[in-house]
């Protein structure tokens, strides 16, 4: 009687182990793809960023944004997609990490944008 309530005892904590187990890899998945979705949305962001630096020090006009879009790779690795659409005067920019993908509208985007002979 007392070897069989051992085995019960024993298989009633490897169940539990098992579950907590599988609650905790639950939780770390979950948290990892948080921090993907940080970093999708960050390397988007700086997309934007990027390119009214590089407008602003070229003194590019609305005529040039074609040379902003494309795929960039920051120094991490991350890359960010920029795309303009002339139509509605926005700036695309989007981004991956893992299996999170941001895509952020940068609208009225040629009011950033240096004015033609401004000085």
């Amino acid at each position: 009687m007392t070897v069989i309530a051992v085995a019960f005892i024993l298989a009633a904590i490897g169940i539990i182990g098992l579950a907590l187990s599988s609650i905790t890899q639950n939780l770390n998945d979950r948290a990892s793809e948080t921090v993907n979705v940080q970093k999708a949305y960050l390397t988007a962001q700086s997309g934007f960023e990027w390119s009214l630096q590089k407008a602003d020090a070229n003194n590019w006009t609305i005529d040039d944004v074609a040379l902003l879009e494309g795929v960039r790779i920051l120094p991490n690795g991350e890359a960010f997609r920029l795309g303009y659409d002339p139509a509605t005067d926005t700036m695309f920019s989007s981004s991956t990490v893992g299996s999170a993908t941001r895509r952020l509208r940068f609208p009225n985007f040629s009011t950033f944008l240096p004015a033609v002979g401004a000085p």
